[in-house]
């Protein structure tokens, strides 16, 4: 067990209680094996100055303070910082532009990959949608990728930050999806509804086809795709960083440009999906 200082300078009877007496024996510890951001976790959720360590006998072999902890943090979060942006840290002790290179090229060969999915998706649409008008929705298609990947981004970066710091345990997971999709939900149908008056002004009958659905239904179709496009993206941001924890991946490469990929993708489907279907369901033919 252990005893505080300041409970050894108060104790009156010094001579009279035994020290197996005043010793607290429920208390936390660190493994020899246990990742240094556990330990860290430990420390600051029992806001402990000290952690004891101990093998797999339960026997004492050293201890981890506070400052040590805090270089730990430090350490962590500048690497975290360094995934968001696709990079790492180790790139501070490289001098050679082609080193930084080969550390940073991986993850814009994946935002180059992300660029031709969502060129395939866009000529795929214009090639199999006929509908007079449906061109002039394309001109929604960056406001479309920036709130979906926005929407992701938030999520996920929560998440990353709940599994830093051990709080994402039990039903608070189940708590956080939910008030992450609800949260998703109301963003969409505010940003639905601006963006959909938005796109009412813009599109004018007179720069439409006669045969073309009328402006009020093309603005319908861009606030519904924004708003399926911006729950999807707060939903998926939660969910990723879960899953890559639970495989033993770190989250914070969640974050970064591969969740950005995946909701611009997502969210292009989610928008074209959404006014084919509505141009099939209400403009027959």
């Amino acid at each position: 067990g252990y005893v505080d200082v300041w409970e050894l300078l108060r104790e009156r009877d010094k001579r009279g209680r035994r020290l197996a007496d005043m010793a607290h024996r429920d208390f936390a510890s660190a493994h020899v094996d246990m990742d240094q951001e556990e330990v860290a976790q430990i420390l600051t959720h029992y806001d402990m100055s000290a952690l004891p360590v101990v093998d797999d006998d339960g026997r004492l072999v050293g201890r981890i303070t506070a400052d040590d902890v805090f270089d730990v943090m430090e350490e962590e979060a500048s690497e975290d910082i360094f995934k968001l942006a696709g990079s790492d840290d180790i790139e501070l002790e490289f001098a050679s532009p082609l080193r930084s290179t080969w550390v940073r090229l991986p993850w814009l060969l994946i935002t180059l990959l992300g660029g031709f999915m969502t060129s395939f998706i866009m000529r795929h649409y214009q090639s199999h949608v006929s509908v007079a008008g449906a061109i002039t929705l394309m001109a929604f298609v960056p406001v479309i990728l920036a709130m979906g990947g926005n929407t992701g981004i938030q999520s996920s970066t929560l998440m990353v930050r709940s599994i830093a710091l051990g709080t994402n345990r039990g039903q608070k997971v189940l708590r956080l999806l939910v008030r992450e999709l609800a949260t998703g939900a109301i963003m969409g149908l505010f940003c639905g509804g601006i963006i959909g008056l938005w796109a009412r002004l813009m599109i004018t009958r007179g720069e439409l086809a006669s045969s073309a659905p009328s402006p009020v239904f093309l603005a319908l179709v861009v606030a519904v795709a924004l708003f399926s496009a911006m729950m999807f993206a707060a939903l998926f941001g939660t969910l990723v960083p879960l899953i890559l924890n639970r495989m033993k991946i770190d989250p914070a490469i969640a974050a970064g440009p591969f969740i950005t990929i995946a909701n611009d993708v997502s969210a292009l489907l989610i928008y074209f999906g959404t006014s084919a279907v509505m141009f099939r369901l209400l403009i027959p033919g």
